[in-house]
């Protein structure tokens, strides 16, 4: 597998370690929902997404927050580092915008 975590046979694969999740507006159906999502760091065993979620087409998030993924050893579930490269680093992968979601506005979720 290029890129990518084998969730069911590898011997590495990934726990959720942080979520935080802070509530602005309401949703509710029939509502029209984009999230905009990003990765904002990469860690050498983990990685952190920050995402905003956007009712209909309001230019101000309803929702903001992020999650963290950390990658371990299955039946240890010790954190391991990244076999992506000699450094384990994250080959090939980046972020493009370090700073927060917060406060976004639609157009700053889509950079």
């Amino acid at each position: 597998m290029q890129g990518g975590v084998d969730l069911v046979d590898g011997d590495i694969h990934c726990v959720v370690a942080e979520v935080q999740c802070r509530y602005i507006a309401s949703i509710a159906f029939p509502d029209v929902v984009t999230v905009g999502l990003r990765v904002a760091r990469l860690g050498t065993s983990s990685v952190r997404y920050e995402l905003a979620i956007f009712r209909n087409e309001e230019d101000e998030a309803s929702a903001e927050g992020y999650f963290v993924h950390v990658f371990v050893q299955r039946g240890a579930q010790r954190p391991v580092r990244s076999r992506r490269s000699p450094a384990g680093g994250w080959k090939g992968w980046s972020s493009t915008q370090p700073s927060k979601v917060s406060n976004c506005s639609r157009n700053s979720a889509r950079r």
